[in-house]
């Protein structure tokens, strides 16, 4: 099975406890959860919890306070996934001035605990100055088969994704949340905007291995053996 990635829902809310609007993921699915954290005085602080759906989100990566002092802005992203989840919102316990989320599945991953099979790496950027683009770079790909996702935050520019990538959505209610995925192993997760701050995140998707490859494998052993 290929890797695919959708968009469930984006949204935004704020002050206490806030929740999406339900969802319905699918069985074994990755569930993304980015979060964009915003408060007017002070420090971000992370949620205390992320439930819904029957399940426990999992932190994946935080980018960074892109734009400090006096206020704080900080990007989030957490993954989830449920043999039998259930259709509902997702509440991101906590207290903020604004939030926004961006909610994506992903299919043709790895299971594990919670999806943490499905995750091999992460790596993030974020910048507190003025720029035109922005990157996050990936280590060396675990295999061929795997794909790869990114999200950023960048303060109120429209972004363009980079060569080969697919947006999946740009969602301007709180800043300018985007979220964008490749099938292949670029390891350069990219965008350009105007002139902006910005935090981004970006992961490595563990791909289920295809069913011919054990039968190829063996063939190829076989060969070999002659």
């Amino acid at each position: 099975m290929a890797i695919n990635v959708t968009n469930l829902l984006v949204g935004s809310g704020s002050g206490t406890d806030p929740a999406t609007a339900s969802i319905s993921p699918a069985a074994d699915a990755l569930v993304l959860l980015s979060l964009n954290l915003y408060v007017a005085s002070g420090a971000v602080s992370a949620p205390s919890s992320v439930t819904g759906n029957g399940i426990t989100y999992a932190l994946i990566a935080s980018a960074g306070d892109q734009d400090p002092s006096p206020d704080g802005n900080n990007q989030y992203l957490y993954r989830g996934m449920s043999a039998s989840p259930s259709a509902g919102g997702i509440t991101i316990s906590g207290t903020w001035d604004y939030v926004g989320w961006t909610v994506d599945q992903v299919t043709g991953v790895l299971s594990g605990s919670n999806g943490a099979n499905a995750v091999v790496q992460s790596a993030t950027n974020f910048s507190d100055t003025g720029v035109t683009s922005a990157t996050v770079t990936l280590a060396a790909f675990a295999s061929s088969n795997n794909g790869a996702y990114g999200m950023i935050d960048a303060s109120g520019e429209a972004c363009a994704p980079g060569g080969g990538w697919t947006e999946l959505v740009d969602n301007s209610a709180i800043g300018q949340h985007q979220t964008q995925w490749r099938a292949d192993n670029d390891t350069t997760c990219d965008w350009t905007f105007s002139s902006t701050f910005y935090g981004a995140i970006a992961i490595e998707l563990a791909a289920v291995a295809s069913a011919g490859a054990p039968r190829a494998h063996y063939f190829n052993s076989i060969r070999a053996s002659q």
